[in-house]
């Protein structure tokens, strides 16, 4: 079976001290404390959005401990889907503008494979029907649940 995701002796200040892990292709992985025990700091470690004090992670194969900060961005674009706590998104584009902002970046940066406008909002509406938020794409940030915006 495949490591797809791999750390090794990761700290993060005192929060974080030498963890050492490994995620197995189609594995799933719950990550569980109290309140303030580096859950957080954790998940940013190993999705590169935060630097480690020491140790390293390795994502099927890559190093990313090591990348650079773009580099590490278009993993995250890429590679890497990560539901915040607190929501990040755009309050002045509705539902499915915010859906399409990466899609259209991570469109921007293929040479070879890019999709149709047509094709991005498509994939956006089949990902919503999926998420079961179809019918939301028009209304505003401030207009859903929390839940709602979580599944975006």
């Amino acid at each position: 079976m495949e490591i797809i995701l791999r750390a090794e002796k990761l700290c993060k200040d005192e929060i974080l001290k030498d963890i050492s892990f490994c995620t197995n292709q189609g594995e799933m992985v719950a990550i569980m404390g109290p309140s303030g025990s580096g859950k957080s700091t954790l998940l940013y470690n190993i999705s590169g959005m935060d630097q480690p004090t020491g140790g390293k992670v390795w994502l099927k194969g890559q190093e990313i401990t090591a990348l650079s900060e773009n580099e590490k961005a278009k993993l995250r674009l890429h590679r890497i889907g990560f539901v915040f706590q607190q929501m990040n998104m755009m309050e002045n584009l509705n539902i499915m503008d915010n859906i399409l902002l990466p899609a259209l970046e991570a469109n921007r940066e293929r040479k070879n494979q890019r999709k149709e406008k047509r094709e991005l909002i498509n994939d956006a509406k089949s990902l919503m029907r999926k998420l079961s938020i179809s019918g939301l794409e028009q209304r505003r940030i401030t207009e859903v649940s929390g839940g709602q915006l979580q599944r975006k």
